[in-house]
């Protein structure tokens, strides 16, 4: 039965895909400023890769009061060139939370959408409560992923995610990988903004992101001004005009460590072979000391810690 239906999504509801529209999804407003929550990818949960990435924010009254409102997003990694499939069953999410944790709905099926095939996130306004602000809760969402090649694949998927109810000390930012793509970045570093004023000072970034404050203060006046934080994106992100800074401030092409983090795609904390272009191959190489096509935290820092040791004191 499972396969039949596999093989019905895959043959007759995967038309062919010129172009995925975009822009056509209405976005939710959320009830104000919003900050992200620390998610992690089960990566158990399945042997497909995470095509779509869940961003979870909850309001400030949340944080302040242990009652508010939670933004759950869903939206299409880049990295892999894929679309809704809008003829196949919508995206469904389902919470299964602990005692002292209440997520409303704890399921829901996103609205079904004419347009044939689209990659506009997929969002849905909750309330949720709970007594014990170090709690988390397991996430799971089945949606069907179609790649962007014409009749190539279109399959079923159910991934989960665990999400804690503690705020991700860097925002969700991961600079030219970060969830959400540009435009989730922009309204992150905007819900640092603990004043109210329009304007992010030094003291209001996280503490984990302040060593790239300088850099992102473009004029050099203490402040993120909105057309700073609006060129964000453009200023850091990949390509040859943006930058990745270490804490050395030395950039990404002088840090290949930082380079190789920066690959993360699922953002599991581990950097596999697939995750990489073909140009850093010879540094995976070198890093991927146990030859297992995964690269860990531990050799991370084990290759760092060597490369420090060859430097000129």
């Amino acid at each position: 039965m499972g396969d039949a239906l596999h093989s019905a999504a895959t043959e007759s509801k995967h038309e062919p895909v010129a172009t995925v529209a975009k822009g056509i999804v209405p976005r939710v407003t959320p009830p104000g400023r919003m900050m992200t929550l620390k998610v992690e990818p089960d990566l158990n949960s399945t042997e497909l890769p995470f095509y779509t990435k869940l961003c979870a924010d909850v309001d400030r009254e949340f944080l302040r009061n242990g009652s508010g409102t939670l933004l759950l997003g869903f939206h299409i990694d880049p990295l892999y060139h894929m679309h809704w499939n809008n003829l196949a069953p919508p995206l469904t999410y389902k919470v299964t939370a602990p005692d002292g944790v209440r997520v409303t709905p704890a399921s829901a099926t996103f609205a079904e959408i004419e347009e044939p095939a689209d990659a506009d996130p997929r969002e849905f306004l909750v309330d949720i409560e709970t007594d014990d602000p170090a709690a988390s809760f397991d996430l799971s969402v089945t949606y069907y992923a179609c790649d962007d090649e014409i009749n190539t694949f279109c399959i079923p998927v159910t991934q989960s995610y665990t999400v804690s109810l503690q705020v991700d000390p860097d925002a969700g930012l991961v600079f030219g990988a970060g969830r959400g793509g540009p435009e989730a970045m922009i309204e992150r570093i905007r819900g640092w903004d603990a004043n109210g004023d329009g304007l992010v000072a030094r003291s209001e970034v996280p503490e984990p992101m302040r060593y790239r404050f300088d850099r992102m203060d473009e004029n050099g006046d203490g402040v993120l001004e909105a057309d700073e934080i609006e060129s964000l994106p453009a200023r850091m992100g990949p390509g040859p005009r943006g930058w990745r800074g270490d804490r050395g401030g030395r950039g990404m092409q002088g840090d290949p460590i930082a380079r190789l983090r920066s690959f993360d795609a699922n953002g599991d904390g581990r950097i596999t072979r697939e995750e990489i272009p073909d140009q850093a191959g010879g540094m995976f190489n070198r890093v991927d000391a146990n030859s297992d096509d995964v690269i860990t935290q531990d050799e991370l820092n084990a290759m760092a810690s060597r490369m420090r040791g060859r430097r000129p004191g």
